[in-house]
């Protein structure tokens, strides 16, 4: 008896263990994933604080890249890097409501690249 006891408590310690295993996502810790849009010569991403963008050419082709924010309707701001070190930053006011994207397009063509939707 003491041993089917001992075997029951056993199972009853790894359920209850088991069971209470848990995984903390972005989302569980408040936590939201900058926005990004990237290709193969660069990439744009958004800096909650400060409303700040980094656009980034990390392909030395001589060429450059545009990053830009878009809302629905139409292009807000944009900034351009290339020929210098180090990557380029611009600011705009992102307001709660319309829902934002961003783009980052190769200067003289070339890919173009979206982020996905996203909101203050």
């Amino acid at each position: 008896m003491k041993r089917m006891k001992l075997v029951f408590v056993a199972a009853a310690t790894v359920a209850l263990v088991g069971g209470a295993t848990a995984y903390a996502t972005a989302d569980d810790l408040g936590a939201k994933a900058a926005p990004i849009a990237k290709n193969a010569y660069g990439y744009i991403t958004f800096i909650d604080n400060g409303d700040k963008f980094k656009v980034c050419d990390t392909k030395k082709d001589g060429r450059g890249v545009v990053g830009s924010v878009h809302d629905t309707r139409e292009m807000l701001d944009y900034d351009t890097d290339g020929g210098d070190s180090g990557c380029d930053y611009f600011t705009y006011d992102v307001v709660e409501g319309p829902e934002y994207h961003l783009e980052i397009e190769r200067i003289g063509g070339g890919s173009r690249a979206h982020s996905v939707g996203f909101y203050e």
